[in-house]
């Protein structure tokens, strides 16, 4: 827990670490600025800092002390054995406060408040003294009053919207929810980018589809490089937080290494996950964090299954004897003990409001309030998340409050996405928004502007699972790759999407369009995919040479993969898991329903000209090992100059879930859908992209 002493030592302490005065001779001036930054993790601790190096003492001068100042340091020991850190805080020519770190498991935090009238004036300095060389983070000289909002986005895990009091729910499940709804603004129709938590998550903080991020499968790493909204707060002047209690959302998964720090609340067991201690570290944080701007992202697990709410929340909702069939009766006490999980999360969000009020911090504070998905009860024949793209699955609530609540009690109509989010709170805050994003900000719209229609995309690519939708406030497309189906819904007449259409209704073209052209984000250039087979083939390595090379990167896979750049050239080595079990941090799966696999993406231009070679344990793939484009077709060679137009596809093209159990390599082309012409196409590719909604 991030823990803070709020004055510095005492007297006693002082003469311990050499009387009243810091000696400066032979202490060497360090600029943070020209220093390495790092992540480290300690216990259940993420955090960036500065490498600090050991021997001589060194000097940090945080500037003039204004008044109502305060510093902030952290130090944390590095080495075997490890060599204790000597930190004295001075102004001027006396000594405020001084601190031994001599741990090498916790970061040693202080808060030294330099608030009182006579406190001392001149510049503000630290001196560190370590033989060794250690992790420095935060070191800063808090200025007097903070002129930025904070901001604060709270995703409960799981929370269908349709149970809480603010959309319509009957039972008292969310008064302290409710209570923010009136300070804020909601929103009817939000759409997530995935009916499970890591994908809907990575498109929560990068603002981008799980097709581009690449953090979409239980085994897939979120992709390296992505804009975030946590970094573009960071560049304003903001100090970033996450509070992790899902272990699906880890730095292990790519997922949260932008923030200065990331604290999992969970320690890997999900069973154990207690919102309270979630908060508790919230709060210790806010505390330490006071008089500058922060962003904390906060990940409750709430009514994630097990349902086991504490204390009395478990029975606050059992219904009396329920009459029905078996099935009803299982169903209704799996919604009681849903509820009593929503009730005890509630009661920590209004636990987390109140401190907030209490350090006068609420009202300037720009709060957002959402899920990552929702929970599937039967409605379509599967109880729990990750089992289909309905709308159990996918509507969720969205929640803001803005600073000094304004808007309050407003309503925003038209249908946003979760990418949209972060956007918008940097438009709100009038801070830059990072031109990679793919979500668009709707702040014009909150503020009464009339913006023009926007539509929802989400995907499911799970195990055995593949499939993606796209939807309007009207109208809903799931195309189901596994079960060949293709879906339609007037979500007017049927929003519980129970009587599908087999054939496109009004509006059908445009979403097929859509969910097409947000599938293609991240797919666009050439895309190479190896399929294990039963672990036969341990070692993939490939060349591939062109003249409109951008870069690469492995779209997924869970074990090792290195990818070299340079100009022309794209060489890639991956390593494919021998066996069937595998794990990754916390998390263990069994690789029962697919093989393992990787998909390594190479931006390049429709013009290109390249020329491919892969290896196999050292020897080049047969030809009756490859396949080319999406009519899967075995090339009697792949050697010499190629064109992507000969092996254009669409981006599922291939799908480990639908392809044979085998070692197979498969290529093909993803073109710019707009910037490529119907008449430029040859028949097949055409085809393709029809069949998927690209061209009319």
């Amino acid at each position: 827990m991030w823990a803070c002493a709020l004055r510095g030592v005492g007297l006693v302490a002082l003469l311990l670490l050499g009387g009243c005065r810091a000696p400066l001779e032979g202490v060497t001036p360090v600029r943070l600025q020209d220093l390495a930054r790092e992540c480290t993790k300690r216990g259940t601790e993420w955090r960036r800092h500065w490498r600090m190096p050991g021997g001589a003492p060194k000097v940090v001068n945080l500037g003039p002390l204004p008044e109502r100042a305060t510093v902030r340091v952290g130090v944390l020991p590095k080495g075997v054995p490890t060599a204790p850190v000597t930190v004295v805080v001075s102004v001027g020519e006396e000594e405020v406060g001084a601190f031994v770190a001599a741990d090498p498991r916790v970061w040693a935090d202080r808060r030294i408040a330099l608030d009182a009238k006579d406190a001392p004036k001149g510049e503000c300095r630290i001196v560190f003294r370590s033989s060794k060389p250690f992790c420095l983070g935060p070191c800063e000289l808090v200025r007097g009053t903070q002129s930025k909002c904070n901001v604060l986005i709270v995703l409960i895990d799981t929370l269908r919207q349709d149970h809480l009091g603010c959309y319509g729910y009957p039972r008292n499940t969310s008064p302290h929810i409710d209570a923010l709804r009136k300070d804020g603004v909601l929103f009817p129709c939000a759409v997530p980018q995935s009916s499970w938590t890591r994908p809907s998550v990575a498109s929560l903080l990068t603002c981008c589809y799980p097709s581009t991020h690449g953090a979409s499968d239980r085994d897939s790493v979120m992709r390296a490089g992505m804009p975030t909204v946590a970094e573009a707060l960071r560049a304003a002047g903001y100090e970033t937080h996450a509070f992790m209690s899902n272990p699906t959302c880890m730095p292990v998964w790519g997922i949260g290494n932008e923030f200065d720090r990331v604290l999992d609340t969970v320690e890997t067991e999900l069973p154990n996950s207690d919102d309270r201690k979630t908060i508790d570290a919230v709060i210790a944080t806010l505390r330490c964090a006071a008089g500058r701007p922060w962003f904390f992202y906060v990940h409750l697990m709430g009514p994630h299954k097990p349902y086991a709410a504490f204390g009395p929340y478990g029975t606050m909702f059992e219904s009396p004897e329920v009459k029905g069939t078996k099935e009803e009766r299982h169903v209704q006490q799996l919604l009681d003990a849903y509820d009593g999980e929503i009730a005890y999360t509630d009661a920590q969000i209004g636990r987390l409001a109140a401190e907030l009020r209490t350090l006068g911090l609420y009202e300037h504070t720009l709060i957002v309030l959402l899920s990552d998905h929702g929970e599937q009860f039967y409605e379509h024949g599967a109880w729990g998340h990750g089992e289909s793209l309905h709308v159990e699955e996918l509507s969720i609530p969205l929640l803001m409050k803005l600073p000094d609540s304004a808007h309050a009690r407003a309503r925003y109509e038209p249908l946003v996405e979760v990418v949209d989010v972060g956007p918008t709170i940097l438009d709100a805050l009038d801070v830059r928004i990072d031109s990679r994003f793919q979500g668009r900000s709707f702040w014009r719209g909150i503020e009464g502007q009339v913006l023009g229609e926007h539509l929802g995309a989400a995907s499911l690519l799970l195990e055995k699972k593949s499939m993606y939708m796209a939807q309007s406030k009207e109208a809903k497309f799931i195309h189901d790759l596994v079960a060949q189906q293709r879906l339609w819904f007037d979500l007017a007449a049927d929003p519980r999407e129970q009587h599908p259409s087999s054939q496109p209704i009004a509006g059908a073209g445009q979403l097929e369009r859509y969910a097409a052209r947000v599938a293609t984000l991240g797919a666009q250039g050439l895309n190479i995919l190896i399929t294990a087979g039963n672990g036969e083939v341990a070692a993939v390595s490939g060349v591939v040479r062109g003249n409109d090379i951008e870069g690469a990167t492995v779209h997924y896979h869970a074990g090792y993969y290195e990818v070299q750049n340079t100009q022309g050239v794209c060489a890639f080595a991956i390593r494919l898991e021998e066996g069937k079990e595998f794990a990754r941090g916390a998390e263990y799966w069994y690789d029962v329903v697919k093989q393992d696999s990787a998909r390594v993406h190479v931006p390049i231009g429709p013009d290109a000209e390249i020329t491919l070679g892969i290896q196999a344990d050292g020897k080049p793939v047969p030809p009756s090992d490859v396949f080319l484009g999406g009519a899967r077709i075995n090339p009697p060679t792949v050697t010499g100059t190629i064109k992507p137009s000969a092996f254009g596809g669409h981006p599922h093209a291939f799908d480990p879930c639908l392809l044979p159990r085998r070692f197979a390599v498969y290529v093909w082309y993803v073109p710019p859908v707009d910037t490529v012409q119907d008449e430029e196409l040859d028949s097949e590719l055409r085809a393709a992209l029809q069949g998927l909604g690209y061209l009319d």
